[in-house]
């Protein structure tokens, strides 16, 4: 049986650690955003359809850059079908679950 450590083990060369905050950071996602702006556009646009406070608590696990490998295994446990499907999204599981080990005690999410 496959563990948790056995499925997430792949991903390890290839996770981005999300950014620092500061000038040209997201101040929502920790992404790329441009110069001058305090959020990146989708996140600028977010807000702006759903209204301010909607992701008001985001804990990046990754950053997913167009073209790498983890933007690809993302869209791939969205898009393909049948076993593949099922693989990519245990995989990405797998990759959660030891994220929330790790900081689940000191990430904003548990703040009373």
């Amino acid at each position: 049986m496959a563990t948790v450590v056995g499925l997430s083990a792949r991903y390890a060369n290839f996770l981005v650690h999300p950014l620092l905050p500061g000038p040209g950071v997201c101040q929502i996602c920790r992404g790329p955003a441009k110069l001058g702006y305090p959020t990146c556009w989708p996140c600028h646009e977010a807000a702006r359809h759903l209204g301010t406070g909607v992701a008001d608590t985001v804990v990046p696990v990754s950053l997913a850059l167009k073209g790498e490998q983890f933007a690809n295994e993302l869209w791939r446990y969205k898009n393909a079908a049948g076993p593949q499907q099922q693989f990519f999204r245990m995989g990405l599981a797998a990759v959660l679950w030891r994220f929330l080990a790790l900081h689940e005690r000191v990430s904003p999410l548990t703040v009373p």
